[in-house]
This record gives structure tokens, sequence and C-alpha cells, in this order.
């Protein structure tokens, strides 16, 4: 998948679903299961950011686009002020990304 995908399946995941036709090239036959599997995607990437668990954010930060976006803000926001708990989950996070991405 590519980095605009995620992109947009995290900023816009109604859009992304009406419109996933644009990521995609396929025949006739295979576009019906092509739509369902991106749809899919663009699910799960929305059910991890509202319906949080531990297992969804796992398989969130094992996708290579989620973790380079994460670890993008994540640096952004280093030196931003936050609670200790909040940071150290971060950290834990971006460890989890930097995993993925290399």
């Amino acid at each position: 998948m590519n980095l605009e995908f995620y992109l947009g399946a995290l900023l816009y995941s109604s859009e992304m679903k009406k419109h996933i036709d644009y990521f995609f090239d396929a025949n006739q036959s295979d576009k019906l299961k092509r739509r369902k599997e991106l749809r899919i995607k663009v699910d799960k990437v929305h059910d991890t950011l509202y319906k949080y668990s531990h297992e969804k954010l796992n398989k969130f930060v094992e996708i290579k686009e989620l973790a380079f976006i994460y670890e993008y803000f994540f640096q952004q926001s280093n030196n931003e002020p936050m609670e200790d708990n909040i940071k150290e989950s971060m950290i834990e996070i971006s460890r989890k990304c930097l995993t993925t991405l290399n």
C-alpha cells in the first residue's frame, strides 16, 4: 500500500471508503474483491483509533506506512511538555514503529 492511502484512512475514513477505487487498478472481475480488501484496511485503521486495544495497536504499528506516520509525528512532538506516563507510552509505541521500519 502507499502512504497517501494510509493518511487518507487516518484522516478521512468515510471519504476513503467512498472513493477507494482511486487507489487501485483492476479489471472488472477483480474490482469488487479489491474494493472490499481496501475498505477492510480503512476500517481497521479507524477501529484502531476509535476502539482501542493493545492488539489493534500492535497490528497498526506493523504497517510500515502507519509506523512512518507515527514516528514522524512523534519526532515533531518530542520537545512538547506532557505527562510522564503519556510520554512513556509514546516512547514505547515509537520503539515498536522503529522495529517495523528497520
